[in-house]
């Protein structure tokens, strides 16, 4: 497997981690295995805050 740049890497992580916002599908293209486990951790952090984390902050929030 060629080495590439570390831009352009980051140009490829860029692109999946948009196509994955905007999609909710994560892809890697045959050449990019090693962006995997970074775009799985974005998909992770995607669902982050819970629903239920924001409603209780918010309610503590107004409490005080």
């Amino acid at each position: 497997m060629p080495k590439r740049s570390l831009p352009k890497l980051i140009e490829q992580l860029d692109q999946a981690v948009t196509q994955l916002l905007s999609s909710g599908v994560m892809t890697v293209q045959s050449g990019e295995p090693e962006l995997l486990p970074l775009l799985h951790i974005a998909a992770q952090l995607r669902q982050l805050p819970r629903q239920d984390f924001e409603a209780r902050l918010k309610s503590d929030l107004e409490r005080r």
